[in-house]
């Protein structure tokens, strides 16, 4: 009777560990049968971009310089100011430019003055020729008759000569002074040109952007024209210089719709669209991008120059076609039988050339998994088109769990640590 009484605890721990055994076999999940997480194939939209970020400027762009060195004596005009073509928005100050102009009509009247006394000297010099001419033509006829000597017929021949001689060279005064007098008058017309040039007028109707003087400041203008305002033709426009990588940049279309959001107002989207795409390549640290150029309406003037956008360029769009989640397309069954199965799966050709094809695993009417391959089309980077292979409501493995180590894990957690 003691011996049964000592024995009564082994026979009720032998029980306990049997009844745990039986409860951890028994245990839903017990095996190593994966369990699938599967969703239905249906319809969405899909929109394919490129993303990218870009910088905001105006449409137009002037920069209004200065052909002429001088001081700044007036400022018409400042940041933010709405000019119209040919208002005057600033002033060099024009005191020695109106000396020039002043300079250069005396020396035209001086010229002008010329032409008058060359004129005058070449009638002089007219009457003297002519009365040279008619000298010589009474001494012919005394010659003829024996009334004077050869050597007088000569002498009146040779003055004849000498008066025509100083008429050509009088004439050729004239000229000379008149050449003078267009000479001073080109150089008057310059001088006048400076002093309309001291006037900054705007080229075009647009806003001031930029103003980089002020009143007193020195312009110099010996080697290139400086700029004194920068003036934004139409800020009812804009245009974005997107940097689009070169892997993305055979994706790109001129005409394609274009959205972007600027961080000043981060729940607003803008729109635009592709206007150029600049063959010419930037490189930058072994990085190769191409500059695309955006128009974008900005008719509240929300937007400024100088704004980063970040861009999505909108490469296709599809409305309400078969679609599922791009999860599905890197899911890979745990066994290898599944493995070996799925290197036999096809799919019939399709006419979209622009298809891609993938495998996936489908869940069949016996709980069992398949694979299928597939035609596919444009992808968000969620979700991807089903051009082929796919119908309405199939069900598609995006992942599994071996329900095995998880009920093991929750075994643990249900009877604690030890050899359970």
């Amino acid at each position: 009777m003691k011996d049964l009484i000592r024995r009564r605890p082994l026979v009720t721990a032998a029980v306990a560990l049997a009844a745990a055994a039986v409860v951890y076999l028994l245990w839903p999940g017990g095996d190593d049968t994966p369990q699938y997480e599967t969703v239905r194939v249906g319809h969405d939209s899909i929109r394919s971009t490129v993303s990218a970020t870009g910088t905001l400027s105006a449409l137009v762009t002037v920069e209004v310089g200065s052909q002429l060195s001088g001081q700044i004596s007036e400022l018409h005009a400042d940041f933010n100011s709405e000019v119209a073509a040919g208002q005057i928005i600033a002033r060099l100050d024009p005191a020695s430019f109106e000396m020039r102009v002043v300079q250069a009509r005396a020396e035209l009247a001086i010229a002008e003055a010329s032409v008058l006394q060359a004129e005058a000297s070449v009638a002089e010099t007219k009457a003297a020729a002519d009365d040279a001419k008619r000298n010589f033509e009474r001494q012919k006829e005394l010659k003829a008759r024996g009334n004077i000597s050869q050597a007088q017929l000569d002498t009146a021949m040779t003055e004849a000569d000498k008066a025509a001689a100083r008429l050509h060279s009088a004439e050729a005064q004239v000229a000379t002074a008149r050449a003078q007098v267009q000479q001073r008058q080109a150089s008057l017309d310059s001088a006048e040109v400076d002093l309309e040039r001291t006037f900054i007028r705007s080229p075009v109707d647009g806003v001031v952007i930029g103003r980089d003087v002020d009143i007193g400041q020195t312009v110099a203008a010996s080697l290139q024209a400086p700029i004194l305002f920068t003036i934004a033709r139409d800020l009812s426009r804009m245009q974005l210089e997107v940097n689009i990588d070169e892997a993305d940049i055979g994706l790109i279309r001129e005409g394609q719709g274009v959205a972007f959001s600027v961080d000043a107002y981060p729940r607003r989207s803008f729109s635009g669209r592709v206007e150029q795409i600049r063959k010419a390549p930037q490189a930058e640290k072994n990085v190769v991008t191409y500059t695309v150029i955006v128009s974008a309406a900005n008719e509240d003037q929300k937007l400024l120059p100088g704004m980063t956008a970040n861009v999505e360029v909108i490469v296709d769009e599809k409305e309400d076609v078969l679609a599922l989640p791009n999860r599905a397309l890197t899911f890979r069954p745990p066994d290898l039988q599944s493995r070996r199965t799925a290197e036999t799966a096809t799919v019939a050709p399709t006419k979209d050339e622009n298809a891609w094809q993938a495998r996936v695993w489908v869940m069949t009417d016996r709980d069992d998994i398949e694979p299928r391959v597939v035609a596919l089309g444009i992808s968000n980077g969620q979700i991807v088109e089903v051009i082929d292979g796919l119908d309405e409501g199939d069900r598609i493995v995006v992942g599994s769990t071996t329900v095995g180590q998880s009920s093991e894990s929750s075994s643990r957690r249900r009877f604690g640590p030890g050899p359970f």
